[in-house]
């Protein structure tokens, strides 16, 4: 039952790695070989499922182990030598005909000898260590490229180190045991992720794969959702473990507890909101999703009409909406003052507010930079030359101050 959950979350990543693999516009053999290396891992965790498969025999196990390792032999031989030119050059190299024929070579044998499983076990053994050896030499001839293989090393290098212990403890007692496979599921599961930004690393051969924001939000916020199910569970199996038993009352009131917290987690705009900057700040490298915002402002700019009032007022709700801001301003400078266009929402500014939209036209007729007033009064070094008392900016409700040319 427990084994069953790890291998259903991993292959639901391998799952969502390979629909993204199909996005992917380059057709090279780079592409083909890795949604090769990613369907063999999908159906290796699906085999081992005891849900859609019931009674799994031993060789189907080391069968499609054999596939698994075979993929990641044949994407890695090619990686090596950088050549992604042609399949049969990539399979006449001797890094590929060695390590390769092991696993060929393993299936073979478990299917048309009578020869002791342990000596399968072994050759498993040997492939782990292979697939590790591989990953060393990649490591150290990667060069600049090393940020973009480190990931892929990271996923390959734990799970081979796994598989190898996995099989070294088979081959010296003979069999599998059912604790290394049950725990095989969830380590594939909690790696997956590495290999996803792995492969969004690799641009330099053409694999180039966007990921929206919204995408990784709701994922986040379910794997969450799950984590916490899964908690649960587990408190519930100790429980059970232990002899005891839940009181129907405090069901009731877990139960309760875990809807009114899953409902509070996808309905709350501030948790999403900040979670949101939380992925875009440290899982990005543009810390704007610029391609979506884009189509939004422009379909915001077309419903406006003729009069200049509303095409003022479109622009202005337009660009709200894109930073997730229900309040705003747009003000025309026209020399020493300002005349404001459009109003969203927001009151009238005072005499306080008046000098700190002043202050914010001296500045930006020198730099032209968007203010953020929250950071002014964090960093203000970062505002050099703006002559604004910070006293007064603590008292001021905007945020963002953006000039628009």
């Amino acid at each position: 039952m427990i084994s069953n959950i790890g291998y259903s979350i991993a292959a639901a990543g391998f799952l969502v790695l390979l629909l993204l693999l199909f996005t992917v516009r380059s057709s090279g053999l780079v592409k083909k070989l890795l949604l090769f290396a990613v369907f063999t891992n999908l159906l290796w965790a699906l085999q081992y499922n005891r849900w859609l498969i019931p009674e799994p025999t031993v060789q189907q196990y080391l069968t499609f182990d054999s596939l698994k390792q075979f993929s990641w032999i044949l994407f890695l031989s090619a990686a090596l030598y950088n050549q992604f030119s042609s399949l049969p050059k990539i399979l006449s190299q001797k890094t590929t005909l060695l390590a390769g024929s092991l696993p060929i070579a393993a299936v073979l044998i478990l299917w048309l000898t009578p020869l002791p499983l342990h000596w399968i076990y072994l050759i498993h053994t040997v492939v782990a260590l292979i697939l590790l050896l591989l990953l060393e030499i990649l490591l150290r001839q990667s060069g600049e490229q090393r940020w973009a293989f480190k990931p892929l090393m990271l996923y390959l290098g734990a799970v081979s180190v796994f598989d190898f212990v996995t099989y070294a403890n088979a081959t010296m007692v003979t069999y599998l045991d059912v604790n290394y496979i049950a725990a095989k599921g969830y380590i594939y599961a909690l790696m997956t992720p590495f290999l996803l930004i792995a492969v969004r690393r690799m641009e330099h051969w053409g694999i180039k794969i966007f990921i929206s924001r919204e995408i990784v939000l709701h994922s986040t916020l379910l794997t969450v959702a799950g984590i916490y199910l899964f908690v649960m569970a587990m408190v519930g199996y100790v429980i059970k473990y232990l002899g005891g038993s839940w009181d129907t009352t405090i069901q009731i009131v877990l139960i309760a507890l875990s809807v009114v917290l899953l409902i509070a987690l996808f309905l709350s705009s501030n948790i999403r909101n900040k979670l949101k900057v939380f992925i875009s700040k440290n899982f990005f490298a543009n810390q704007f999703d610029y391609r979506e915002q884009w189509i939004e402002l422009t379909n915001a700019l077309a419903t406006g009409d003729d009069n200049l009032q509303d095409v003022y007022r479109t622009a202005l709700k337009g660009l709200a909406n894109a930073v997730k801001y229900d309040r705003g301003l747009l003000c025309k400078v026209n020399k020493s003052h300002y005349d404001i266009v459009a109003n969203l929402y927001a009151p009238e500014p005072d005499h306080l507010h008046d000098e700190v939209i002043q202050l914010a036209i001296q500045y930006c007729q020198q730099k032209p930079w968007l203010i953020d007033l929250h950071e002014f009064l964090i960093n203000p070094e970062n505002y050099a030359g703006m002559d604004m008392d910070l006293k007064l900016v603590n008292q001021c409700e905007y945020q963002f101050i953006l000039p628009i040319y």
